[in-house]
């Protein structure tokens, strides 16, 4: 005041209530009012509006490219806005420690990262993506029903599928790791190798093998007398049946794949004239096998 002389400066910020002082923090957005009073009773009032004060962080969404199991990468993608100074940078880090410019990521294991967005006034927020469905792990087969002693019969021969991935989708088994039948258990009725494979749910195959050799085998079709499977061929009269039960029974008794020949060979009329003692020593569905030399799915 070049006149009378400043009296007091007094401030408000509601223009209502007013406190003595020039100097005051704004730690917000608004507006302070200001009033100076000299000796002689002159007021002189003004404002001043605060309006980039900014406390509150970016707001900062992570999204994952692929949701579903996969043998391969996925792109992790930040997206960041602020409502106040704006937007200064994204970053990612693998550690939540070491920090690199940009917001996508390719991640091709599982693992956890972390996104970083800071706004101009230095507020940061910090949000993190798992990725946990890349599968780069063959499923695991173990062998079951491998007989260890002397088998007089059929070995049922299984494997064991486990994967810790997306897990199993199929399960098959050949006679010549060439073709292939869905299902994980056979029934063995001879001496040979078995082939397993199991297939998980983003393509990964394991194959593991197996070979027999307890089996007993005590004979086979050569050893059905030859004059009566002749005299069979040529219409031999149904009467004559008993001796051809007789002639068969004890060949064939041990033997499935022996006595699967033999009615494929002459029909089912030589299955319903063997000897009770034969029809009991083997089971009816295993005769029926689609592949009689190889046993059948269980």
């Amino acid at each position: 005041d070049w006149q009378s002389g400043l009296k007091k400066i007094e401030y408000s910020y509601d223009y209502k209530n007013w406190a003595v002082g020039s100097t005051l923090d704004m730690g917000y957005n608004g507006t302070v009012y200001f009033r100076a009073t000299d000796m002689a009773g002159n007021v002189s009032t003004t404002s001043a509006t605060v309006n980039k004060v900014d406390k509150s962080a970016p707001s900062l969404t992570v999204t994952k490219g692929y949701d579903g199991w996969t043998l391969g990468s996925v792109y992790f993608t930040a997206q960041a806005s602020d409502w106040g100074s704006g937007v200064k940078n994204i970053e990612y880090s693998y550690d939540n420690k070491n920090w690199a410019s940009g917001n996508s990521v390719k991640m091709g294991y599982n693992g956890t990262i972390y996104f970083r967005a800071t706004d101009q006034a230095g507020n940061s927020v910090i949000k993190s993506a798992t990725m946990d469905k890349v599968d780069q792990r063959a499923p695991e087969l173990k062998v079951l029903g491998i007989p260890t002693t002397r088998l007089n019969g059929t070995a049922t021969v299984s494997v064991q599928a486990t994967d810790y991935g997306s897990g199993i989708k199929t399960v098959e088994y050949s006679y010549d790791n060439s073709k292939w039948y869905t299902g994980s258990c056979v029934n063995m009725n001879y001496n040979g190798t078995i082939y397993f494979r199991a297939t998980d749910n983003v393509g990964l195959t394991a194959t593991t093998s197996a070979t027999v050799t307890k089996i007993a085998s005590t004979s086979s079709n050569n050893d059905v007398d030859a004059d009566l499977l002749a005299g069979w061929e040529k219409g031999t009269d149904s009467s004559d049946l008993s001796g051809f039960s007789e002639a068969v029974n004890g060949n064939l008794t041990d033997d499935l794949c022996a006595y699967n020949d033999t009615i494929t060979l002459f029909g089912n009329a030589a299955q319903d004239s063997l000897t009770d003692n034969l029809a009991a020593s083997l089971d009816a569905d295993s005769v029926l096998a689609e592949d009689k030399n190889k046993g059948m799915i269980a």
